[in-house]
């Protein structure tokens, strides 16, 4: 039930239509691994771009939905050890903010590990809600917010700890919907290309 909510929740106010978007703006074509992607809100975008989509995450009950929504797409909770492929695209999506520093440094040695030539690896993560900001950004923020919030120099340090050069950083006012406005917080964005 919690599972069904959090999907509405994130359909109406967060930001699920932004997130879909700067997805599909790295992705080069090809083969995808979306780390962390839970009930599939985010993989939904590349359902018809590719026939190579994998979903990873721990969390079984989600993948469960995320397989009943979108049956053209594979996803699984196997380790990302267990992984012995490479990708295309591999996306981190939204997960860092959720996991210490020494669990976010693994993912993205994983995210490198897993990604083939010349491929792109892409992370976006919630950054820190200002002081100064609004009202309803400083609400839907905080709803959003994990426990390990980074700004966006420490999410790249993650990327140069772990060997990858990292060639674009930004700040990504996330919308609540499909339009470009209201912009409910910032997610931090991290690009690389695998050499």
């Amino acid at each position: 039930m919690y599972l069904h909510f959090w999907l509405a929740a994130q359909k109406l106010i967060g930001g699920t239509y932004g997130k879909q978007r700067l997805a599909l703006s790295h992705y080069p074509g090809g083969s995808v691994l979306e780390i962390g992607c839970s009930v599939g809100n985010v993989s939904e975008a590349f359902a018809g771009r590719t026939n190579d989509f994998l979903g990873q995450d721990i969390d079984e009950r989600a993948l469960q939905i995320a397989n009943k929504r979108l049956d053209t797409l594979k996803f699984t909770s196997e380790p990302l050890e267990a992984l012995n492929r490479k990708f295309d695209y591999v996306m981190i999506a939204g997960v860092l903010h959720h996991v210490d520093r020494a669990t976010s440094l693994e993912l993205v040695r994983q995210a490198k590990r897993l990604a083939g030539p010349n491929a792109t690896i892409m992370s976006y993560d919630p950054l820190p809600v200002h002081p100064n900001a609004s009202i309803p950004r400083k609400i839907i923020g905080g709803m959003e917010a994990g426990r390990f919030l980074r700004p966006l120099n420490e999410l790249v340090s993650l990327y140069e700890e772990s060997g990858i050069p990292v060639s674009n950083s930004y700040v990504y006012p996330l919308p609540a919907w499909k339009t470009t406005i209201p912009e409910i917080f910032d997610l931090g964005v991290v690009v690389a290309k695998q050499p």
